[in-house]
């Protein structure tokens, strides 16, 4: 398990990676094979941040149906083991997609859910990134 944790998380930085110079495939590619990882260590939150950030990589390409599914379930996991600041992170996101579709009142709702979030944990850079 703790082989395919670092795995995990390897493949998730470097995913950072290319998704910051526009490289949306690689990342992609590069998020699966940790959520399989992810999934094998039996690791919830590594899970759930790699859901998230391949919902977030579906959100930027315009994919909002994989988005939302991907973001859904980060969104459930973080909410059994209890981050509020990943949920946060996913209600934002979700907004965001929601916004993209026209869905402006679900959008709202979403985005309003994940700014109480991020200022009950006293996250003020997550309420200004959102």
């Amino acid at each position: 398990a703790g082989d395919h944790h670092r795995m995990a998380s390897m493949s998730l930085a470097l995913a950072a990676m290319h998704l910051s110079r526009g490289e949306v495939k690689q990342a992609v590619e590069l998020l699966e094979g940790s959520l399989m990882l992810s999934r094998r260590a039996r690791d919830k939150i590594m899970l759930a941040e790699g859901l998230h950030a391949l919902g977030t990589c579906f959100a930027r390409i315009g994919y909002h149906a994989h988005a939302m599914e991907h973001l859904q379930q980060a969104l459930a996991l973080c909410r059994e083991i209890g981050d509020r600041i990943g949920e946060a992170r996913c209600l934002c996101v979700l907004g965001y997609v929601l916004l993209s579709q026209r869905d402006n009142q679900r959008s709202l709702h979403y985005y309003d859910a994940s700014l109480r979030l991020f200022d009950s944990q006293g996250d003020l850079f997550g309420q200004v990134a959102c």
